[in-house]
C-alpha cells in the first residue's frame, strides 16, 4: 500500500494503452518510474521522454522525494506538480515529503524508493545523474540506484539544465520533437518557479534543441546509462509496443506513420517505435 501519495483526478485517455490495454494478456503492461528530488525535476530532466512512453502505452509514474518547500509554498508546489504530471500522461505521482535540501543517502531513503519499485514493478527507472552539483539530486540518484539495483532491468539517469556538471556523458538519446510542447507546458505549470526565474523555459528548449541537432533530431533528451539488461520478456514487451504502433489493423489512434515514428538510441543501436 502506497500511503504517501498525492492522487490526481482520474481522467482516462483512449490513447493510453496502459488503460485500454491491447498488449497480450500474458505480458504485463510495461511500466516506467521516474524519480526526482523536487517538484519540476522530472519534467526538466525527462518530461519529453515520459510523454513519449505514455503515448506508446507504457504506464508512467512519478515519485518526488521532497515538497520543494525551500523554493516556495509547500501546498502550491504539490498542486503544480500534480497538474504537471497530468499533462505528461502520468498515471499518478507520489510524494515522500522528505526535507528539502537535506535528502539523505541512507537506508531510509533507499527504502523509501524501494517500496515503489516493489509495488509498481517498473521495467525502466529514470532518475538524476550523480554528475550534479545539487546535494539532493546527487543523493536521490544514489538512493534510487541502490533501491533498483537488483530488480529493475533498465536504469537511466537524466540531467538538470544548469545543475549538471561537465562530467555528464550520455549514451542514450530520446527524440522528443513531437513532445517538446508537452514538456514545456508541464514546466510552465510550475509558476512558483517560473516567476522567480528558477525555471528558464527558453534555456531548456534551446538545450533540447542542441541535443537534438547533435543526433539528427529537432529536440531530444539525453541520459546516462546505469545498466541495461535485455532478456526475452523485455524484448517481447518492446516488440509488442512497436507492433501495435505500426499495425494497420489497430485502431487509428495507435498508429505512428513513418514520418512520426519515435526513436531511441542506445549504445549505437537505434530502435524505432
Amino acid at each position: 500500500m502506497l500511503e504517501k501519495s498525492y492522487s490526481m483526478p482520474l481522467e482516462k485517455k483512449v490513447t493510453n494503452l496502459g488503460i485500454n490495454t491491447i498488449f497480450p494478456r500474458r505480458h504485463q503492461v510495461p511500466t516506467i518510474l521516474a524519480i526526482g528530488a523536487h517538484p519540476d525535476d522530472i519534467e526538466a530532466g525527462c518530461g519529453g521522454t515520459l510523454k513519449v512512453f505514455a503515448d506508446l502505452g507504457y504506464k508512467v509514474y512519478g515519485v518526488i522525494l521532497t515538497d520543494g518547500e525551500r523554493g516556495g509554498n509547500r501546498k502550491e508546489r504539490l498542486k503544480e506538480a500534480s497538474a504537471s504530471a497530468k499533462i505528461l500522461g502520468l498515471e499518478n505521482i507520489f510524494f515522500e515529503h522528505l526535507e528539502d535540501g537535506k535528502v539523505p543517502f541512507n537506508i531510509d531513503a533507499v527504502n523509501a524508493v524501494e517500496k515503489y519499485i516493489k509495488t509498481l514493478q517498473p521495467q525502466k527507472v529514470i532518475t538524476h545523474t550523480k554528475e550534479d552539483r545539487h546535494q539532493d539530486h546527487w543523493n536521490c540518484s544514489c538512493a534510487t540506484q541502490a533501491a533498483a539495483r537488483k530488480s529493475v532491468k533498465e536504469i537511466l539517469m537524466y540531467e538538470i539544465y544548469g545543475s549538471t556538471t561537465s562530467s555528464f556523458i550520455p549514451h542514450y538519446i530520446v527524440d522528443i520533437s513531437e513532445t517538446i510542447k508537452f514538456k514545456l507546458s508541464s514546466l510552465r505549470v510550475h509558476q512558483s518557479q517560473v516567476s522567480r526565474g528558477v525555471l528558464n523555459l527558453e534555456g531548456l528548449k534551446e538545450h533540447a534543441g542542441s541535443i537534438g541537432k547533435e543526433h539528427g533530431y529537432k529536440y531530444a533528451e539525453a541520459f546516462e546509462i546505469n545498466h541495461l539488461l535485455f532478456d526475452r520478456e523485455k524484448l517481447a514487451i518492446e516488440f509488442n509496443a512497436f507492433k501495435l504502433a505500426t499495425d494497420p489493423l489497430a485502431p487509428y489512434h495507435f498508429h505512428y506513420h513513418k514520418s512520426q515514428q519515435r526513436m531511441e538510441k542506445g549504445h549505437g543501436i537505434t530502435r524505432k517505435y
